[in-house]
């Protein structure tokens, strides 16, 4: 096995490119996270956002930020791929009555944005996307924007620091970054706190939830497996908090994961039948447990809803879920 540490930037992002190249060998998300979401993240959603629908989530935020100011009514979107999301959300732009805006959407892959671009036409929303093909780790772009889009995004890009710095010269002064990413530990891995009890239920589980489907075999002992050994795919994750914070001010902020990504996802998800009750229940119960186990600090979740502005407006509290602020989701290398 090639060391991942030894891999070329030029040799991850062929990986990255092939990774999404063949549709069919794509796993699609499970039912039983359909499930998951529609009966817990959902909620959260529309505690936080005042909805449930993701594409409503970005239209909203970009539209209000465009009726604050005249001088942008342009949306980034920072690796678009297939361009499903930003599809969705000039639909609901046009729905919600926008007529005077456009989308950039920006990606690695020229076979993935030709999907996005067919997707626009068959969908009427052509005359508000744009495509363009570029490596946002060699970016460099002069265009302002009312808002700017990373739909998990993030935690394909190595040079965080230089694109977040971009996206603030970017944006004008009333504009909004809206991101929906993944801020667990680099790779996806679980941390050792997490891992601890992953393992504690994998030890009682039968054998039918162990198969991993992306393997395609079954997993025993459980394997904390890293996702950014050929690609980019989580390659530092666990600093897109911290650096959002750094460099932004929160708005609206939600965050979710923990244990239960591990048995509702790719992977394992499809070991699961929505409409089986014995497995149902062993999701709400992993659920349950990790929401009380963020509730008092021990693990802390993996994937944010996050709507930013360049800075705080005065007397503008962040709308959040619980008690889980940003500050309080962070998890350092150091401890949680």
């Amino acid at each position: 096995m090639v060391d991942s540490n030894t891999l070329s930037y030029e040799s991850r992002v062929k990986n990255q490119i092939d990774q999404f190249r063949d549709l069919e060998a794509l796993k699609k998300l499970p039912p039983i996270y359909q499930y998951w979401s529609q009966k817990y993240l959902a909620p959260i959603l529309e505690t936080v956002f005042g909805t449930r629908n993701l594409a409503a989530i970005y239209a909203t935020q970009f539209r209000e930020a465009m009726s604050k100011q005249s001088l942008s009514n342009r949306v980034l979107s920072i690796g678009a791929g297939d361009c499903k999301v930003e599809v969705a959300i000039a639909k609901k732009m046009v729905e919600l009555g926008s007529r005077d805006f456009m989308i950039d959407c920006t990606d690695l892959s020229g076979v993935r944005l030709e999907r996005g671009r067919e997707l626009a036409a068959s969908e009427g929303v052509s005359a508000f996307l744009q495509f363009h093909e570029i490596d946002l780790n060699h970016w460099t772009e002069t265009q302002r924007y009312a808002g700017v889009m990373a739909h998990h995004t993030l935690h394909h890009i190595v040079e965080l620091e230089e694109l977040f710095a971009r996206i603030r010269q970017l944006l004008v002064d009333d504009g909004v970054f809206v991101s929906v990413d993944m801020i667990g530990r680099n790779g996806h891995m679980r941390w050792p706190e997490t891992l601890a009890w992953v393992e504690r239920i994998w030890a009682f589980l039968p054998e039918k939830y162990k198969f991993n489907h992306q393997f395609g075999r079954k997993v025993e002992p459980y394997l904390n497996w890293d996702c950014s050994k050929k690609g980019f795919e989580g390659i530092r994750a666990q600093d897109i908090l911290p650096l959002l914070s750094k460099n932004f001010s929160f708005t609206h902020f939600a965050a979710v994961g923990g244990i239960i990504d591990v048995f509702v996802e790719r992977g394992y998800g499809h070991n699961f039948e929505r409409d089986v009750s014995g497995d149902v229940g062993l999701i709400d119960f992993i659920q349950q447990l990790n929401e009380t186990l963020i509730d008092k600090g021990e693990i802390k979740p993996t994937m944010l809803f996050a709507a930013m502005k360049k800075e705080p407006s005065p007397g503008q509290a962040t709308r959040i879920y619980r008690n889980w602020t940003p500050e309080f989701c962070v998890r350092t290398p150091d401890g949680p």
